[in-house]
Formats: C-alpha cells, sequence, structure tokens
C-alpha cells in the first residue's frame, strides 16, 4: 500500500510538472497594436541621381548634427552582481577552464600577424568631410553580393567590392529620402543587406520636432540605375494610439535589425528642448508588407524611461535564419551600469507582442571617456557612452559590443585612464538567455595606453568573429614608431579560440593626421 501510494504521488507530480509552462512562457508580454501608414513611394536610382548634387562649395562646412538630447549616465551605480573582470569565462574562477588574457602589448607593436578570422582586404575612403559636411559623420556600411553600400550624415555611396566609387548612388542622404523627409535634414543613417529577401533596407530619421522614421528598400541585391528604392516614413509620435508618452518627443538615433520577419527600429525619444529623456521605444515593421509596398508599424514605447529599468538606446537585431519566428530587442541597462536588457518580440510578421525585460548580468562596465588623439589638440575626440553599437544573431548566438572605459587590466573603472570594446556571446535565446562568453580589447601599456572605441562585430556562419573598431593615442608609442593619429583597430577570433580571447590587434592609420575640425567641443565620433 506504501509502496503503491508513492508511485501514483510521483507520477501525479511528473503530470503536474509537465503541465507547467517553462519560466520563459510565463513572463509578461504586451500585445502590440499595428498602425497603417502611407503606402511606399517608388522611385528608380536614375530618377534620385537625375536630380543632381549640391555644390560642394555651397554645402555648409563642418556643419554639426549633435543629438537632440543627452542622457547622463555618469552617475548610474554598478550591479553588485558583476564580476570585475575583463573576461568572461574568467581565468582562475572556480569550475572554469583558465585560459589566457590577449597580449596586447604583442598588438601594439605589430610584431606578431595576427591569426585573424578574416584577412585584411582593401582599404576604403567611402566619404569625406568634403563630401559630407557634417560632424559627426555617423558612418555605417553594408555588404551585398556585387556592391558596398555606405551612408554617412549628409553622403550615401555605392562602391565596387574592390573598393572603387561605381557612380550608381552618390548624392546626399537629403536628396536619397527627398520624397519623404518633409524639407528636413536628414541624419543618423542605418544599413542593413538581407540576403533572405536580397534587397538593402536603410533607415534615418529627419530633424525636424517631432521627428519622422524614414525608410528605404531597394528593388533588388544589385543597386543599379534601372532598379529602385521604395521610401517610407512615419511619424515617430503618431504611431499607434494618441496621444502617447513619446508626443512631441524627437526620436534619435534609430537601430536597425532585420530578419526574416520584420525591420526592428529602436530610439531614444527626448523632448523638444533636448533637456528631458522620456524614454526609450521599438518599432516593429512588418517586412513582408513592407517589401510589398505597404507600411505597417506596431510602436513598444516606454521600454525604459529615467525611473524604469529597460534597454537604452535599444538595438534592433538583425538574424539571418530563415526559420526565425522571433525578434529581438538589447540594450545595456538604463539604471545600471553590468547589466544588459533583452526585450523578445513573439509575433513579428503578424501581429506583435513584447516580452517584459529579461535582465542579464554581465562583467563590470563603466562609462568611457573622452579620447586623447596625437595632434587633436587642446580638444579630445568624444568617446561616446556604453551603449551597445550593433548586434546581429549567428547560430543561435546573439554577439554584440560596446565601448566602456577599463585599466591597465581590462576591467571596468571610472579611473581606469582608456578605452576598451567589450564584446557579448548571448545563448538560450528562446529561453533564459545566459551568456556564453565576453572579452575586451584594450591596452595594458602603464602610460601612453591605446585607446579603443566604437566598436563594431559581426560573426560568421562557421563561428568566426571580426571586431572592429577606433583607436588613438596621445603620442607615438612603441617607442616613437607607430603614431597615435586616430585610425581603426582590426581583431576577431576565431571558433575555437578559448573563450573571451581576442587574436593580436592589427591597428590601421595609413599616412595619419590629425583630427582638429572642431574648436568649441570634444570632437566629431569616429565611426
Amino acid at each position: 500500500m506504501p509502496t503503491r501510494f508513492r508511485k501514483t504521488s510521483c507520477l501525479a507530480v511528473l503530470l503536474y510538472l509537465i503541465s507547467i509552462p517553462p519560466i520563459w512562457a510565463l513572463q509578461s508580454e504586451t500585445r502590440g497594436v499595428p498602425w497603417v501608414g502611407d503606402n511606399g513611394l517608388p522611385e528608380s536610382v536614375r530618377e534620385i541621381m537625375a536630380r543632381g548634387d549640391v555644390a560642394e562649395s555651397e554645402r555648409p562646412p563642418r556643419l554639426r548634427t549633435d543629438r537632440r538630447g543627452h542622457h547622463d549616465r555618469s552617475n548610474l551605480p554598478e550591479n553588485p552582481s558583476a564580476p570585475k573582470v575583463s573576461k568572461w569565462p574568467s581565468a582562475g574562477l572556480p569550475g572554469l577552464k583558465d585560459d589566457l588574457l590577449m597580449d596586447v602589448e604583442e598588438a601594439r607593436t605589430d610584431a606578431t600577424a595576427p591569426s585573424a578570422p578574416q584577412t585584411l582586404g582593401t582599404n576604403v575612403i567611402a566619404a569625406t568631410i568634403s563630401t559630407s559636411g557634417f560632424i559627426p559623420p555617423d558612418s555605417m556600411g553594408a555588404v551585398g553580393p556585387t556592391q558596398i553600400l555606405v551612408p554617412v550624415n549628409g553622403r550615401i555611396r555605392t562602391l565596387t567590392k574592390a573598393g572603387a566609387l561605381d557612380g550608381i548612388i552618390d548624392t546626399t542622404t537629403d536628396s536619397f529620402f527627398n520624397t519623404v523627409r518633409n524639407a528636413s535634414t536628414t541624419s543618423d543613417p542605418r544599413v542593413v543587406f538581407d540576403r533572405l529577401s536580397q534587397r538593402w533596407f536603410i533607415v534615418m530619421i529627419n530633424t525636424a520636432t517631432p521627428n519622422r522614421v524614414l525608410v528605404a528598400v531597394s528593388s533588388g541585391a544589385t543597386i543599379t540605375g534601372m532598379g529602385s528604392f521604395t521610401f517610407f516614413q512615419f511619424r515617430h509620435d503618431l504611431v499607434g494610439p494618441t496621444p502617447n508618452a513619446d508626443t512631441g518627443g524627437f526620436a534619435d538615433q534609430p537601430s536597425l535589425g532585420v530578419d526574416n520577419n520584420a525591420l526592428y527600429v529602436g530610439v531614444n525619444v527626448f523632448n523638444a528642448a533636448g533637456t528631458a529623456f522620456l524614454g526609450s521605444t521599438g518599432f516593429v515593421i512588418n517586412k513582408a508588407n513592407l517589401i510589398g509596398g505597404s507600411l505597417v508599424v506596431t510602436p513598444f514605447r516606454q521600454l525604459s524611461t529615467g525611473s524604469i529599468a529597460g534597454p537604452f538606446a535599444p538595438l534592433g537585431v538583425t538574424n539571418m535564419n530563415p526559420s526565425a519566428t522571433e525578434g529581438y530587442f538589447i540594450g545595456v541597462d538604463n539604471l545600471a551600469f553590468s547589466k544588459l536588457q533583452i526585450r523578445r518580440v513573439s509575433s513579428p510578421g503578424g501581429t506583435p507582442s513584447i516580452s517584459s525585460n529579461i535582465t542579464l548580468t554581465v562583467p563590470a562596465t563603466a562609462l568611457p571617456r573622452t579620447v586623447p588623439a596625437q595632434g587633436s589638440s587642446p580638444l579630445p575626440l568624444d568617446g561616446n557612452d556604453d551603449r551597445l553599437v550593433d548586434a546581429q544573431i549567428t547560430n543561435g548566438s546573439l554577439w554584440t559590443a560596446h565601448g566602456i572605459q577599463v585599466n591597465s587590466s581590462g576591467v571596468a573603472s571610472s579611473t581606469g585612464g582608456r578605452n576598451g570594446v567589450r564584446f557579448y556571446e548571448i545563448i538560450n535565446l528562446t529561453t533564459t538567455p545566459s551568456l556564453r562568453q565576453s572579452g575586451t580589447l584594450f591596452d595594458p601599456a602603464a602610460s601612453n595606453p591605446l585607446f579603443f572605441w566604437t566598436g563594431s562585430i559581426a560573426t560568421s556562419g562557421q563561428g568566426h568573429t571580426a571586431l572592429g573598431a577606433s583607436f588613438a593615442a596621445a603620442a607615438p608609442f612603441n617607442g616613437g614608431t607607430i603614431n597615435g593619429y586616430a585610425g581603426v583597430a582590426f581583431n576577431g577570433r576565431l571558433a575555437g579560440g578559448a573563450l573571451g580571447t581576442l587574436n593580436p590587434t592589427t591597428n590601421l592609420n595609413p599616412g595619419g593626421g590629425t583630427y582638429n575640425v572642431e574648436t568649441s567641443s570634444s570632437r566629431g565620433r569616429q565611426r
């Protein structure tokens, strides 16, 4: 009798446990309200280029495109659960494999050729201040089957894969988005080549207040004069129910992620005067409708606010998995350092819903500082803040990166005296996301360290990762044989490398040169 009772009880408990949804499925979700906008306006590339260009002599030189608002993150508290390490898994922690940190001193001398996941190719100058006219440039780019498409503030261009301007598109971003920008200046470009639909997606904003989000979709993979783009726009605060928390505000620095179902655009919203942070907002744009010429946008507002935790500067995540059924936004936590906040989007191709915060503790982070660069006197370069810079999912892992201030050991510190670029690989996205690894590109030099900032990351289908960044130093290093002018650093890791580690760094600043284009504040960001 006791034995039979125990068997019955165990079976009942097992059936009960099976019937309970997993913890991730119990997270609260907010169901969105799709909004239908105006149909797209198609325009051939030939028509775009026929509008002509603005003569260089007529462009406003060194025109600033400062952000409309600023959210001070300098006094955020530290996450007490964050380990104070430069990489994860970290050497010496119980139960974790003990492996080596990157030897950046070797990278500084360039004495050892890097075992890079990708070899360095053509060095391309896509645009300069004379062809753009804007500071900062907010340089972006994507690579398609036959071309490179580079939009910066004030200029959009196509190039061959060999790095030559092909002249197919070479015009101002104002002219490119002329049909939808409402006679206002364009700013803050993003571009993705979508391998799934074989199309280019470009997002910018106009600078009126309240402002519009502008979207362009190509007609195919190769951009030609006979090809076309279809242009869309929506005023960010009129999407969905109105009035709302963003009414009358300015949507700043849009991100762009693309997957099989949707485009994901995240923004920070400030009041009209730029004096108050209203919150962060994510827009889910139905991709099939967009390609078909119609606009369906679902807004999710107040993902974070000045007093509510959530993703600051939320990044839409790109995912080229054709079977993907969920989308994502990710950002640093708005109220504390050393946390990432993830929002999962369900049914992105139908009526989207968004999860509550999925909080991930990461190794300690700190706000970057301004960047000294040789010859850039008396003003330093802008180190930006600690927001994530781009995010993509490859083989089920989410890869992202951002700039932080670190000490000579690569550990985050508000007095570290140098900036580094931290990367993350996040797994178990559809259940309970967790950190598989993180690492930091930094310089351990005791004096005159290199600063690395505004990093970007990409991972191939084979799992090899490339990490790019800007770099600079106050003075020449390596005994004065290498200058400290602002340049580009290239790094990465092979799929089979020890977790959290990077290969030696290659620093590129051929010819070098000072960056003295402003005299009234910290200089424009390098990307």
